[in-house]
């Protein structure tokens, strides 16, 4: 609403930011206003990038900002999105592998991983269809989130060297 942008110093307490988008949601919360996410699929389409690099570029800019730019909140967050979503499907795939060359029954650590690799692809399986998206997605997903904590250490070295980001054919520090 436009008084509420306007008691939060207007787009030129956004001026300076890379991450405006992002800014402006907290300087909203911090005003006492509320903010809400609308699924505005049926109303507007868009392509956010054209090429992978482009998408490189437009996702490094706010990864690091998300976090607050707080080293330990975005490790920490790589480090569970590693833990959690992309190490258990090679580690399935090699348990299961060791536990049917070796005869033996499903090993524990078999079954938790292939329960994690199983919910995760139900959960990018569910979104697909929701979204749209290919039908590959669902399998792609730890080389999808693989992909995202390379994002977020390139996030975080221009961030800290100060080398800044490519955006729309300018370097943004």
């Amino acid at each position: 609403k436009k008084n509420v942008l306007k008691n939060i110093g207007g787009y030129e307490s956004l001026k300076n930011e890379i991450s405006e988008d992002i800014v402006l949601a907290r300087l909203v919360k911090q005003a006492g206003y509320k903010t809400i996410f609308v699924d505005c699929k049926q109303a507007a389409k868009c392509r956010m990038y054209e090429s992978y690099q482009e998408s490189v570029n437009g996702i490094i800019k706010n990864i690091f900002s998300f976090m607050n730019n707080k080293t330990f909140i975005l490790f920490s967050a790589m480090m569970i999105v590693v833990l959690f979503l992309v190490l258990p499907f090679p580690l399935f795939l090699f348990s299961f592998a060791n536990d049917v060359l070796t005869g033996y029954e499903w090993s524990y650590f078999t079954i938790f991983c292939g329960m994690n690799v199983f919910i995760m692809f139900l959960v990018w399986l569910i979104l697909a269809l929701y979204q749209n998206l290919p039908m590959t997605v669902p399998f792609l997903y730890p080389i999808l989130f693989l992909n995202l904590t390379y994002m977020a250490i390139l996030s975080y070295n221009r961030s800290i060297s100060g080398s800044g980001f490519i955006w729309k054919d300018r370097i943004l520090r």
